[in-house]
């Protein structure tokens, strides 16, 4: 059996050869028109961060020093909240930064 391609399929991908476009970032533009809310929303994300770092790590230093929590359970626990630090480690320092310099990149990838 021999298959024949119509040409309307070789011309698709011949454009799809020649697509060659990276994005790279993305710009947010939801926070860019409150100007005046900038400090407020940095304060404000600046404390979810903290908040969210300093339980994490009291979780993790809970189930560390107590021996009755050495548990299937508290492990789990352990590793959503070591997930969650590196997350949050990622995320918002570079939102927090973006709230400075008003510019707001995302990476597409």
């Amino acid at each position: 059996m021999e298959y024949v391609l119509s040409p309307r399929f070789s011309m698709m991908s011949a454009i799809e050869k020649q697509n060659q476009t990276y994005i790279t970032e993305l710009i947010l533009l939801g926070f860019g028109d409150l100007p005046d809310g900038q400090v407020l929303l940095f304060l404000l994300f600046l404390v979810i961060y903290v908040v969210t770092m300093m339980r994490n790590i009291l979780i993790l230093v809970l189930v560390g020093a107590n021996q009755h929590l050495h548990t299937p359970m508290y492990f789990f626990l352990s590793n959503l909240s070591c997930l969650e630090m590196c997350y949050s480690s990622t995320i918002l320092p570079k939102l927090l930064a973006s709230f400075l310099t008003e510019v707001f990149p995302t990476a597409a990838a």
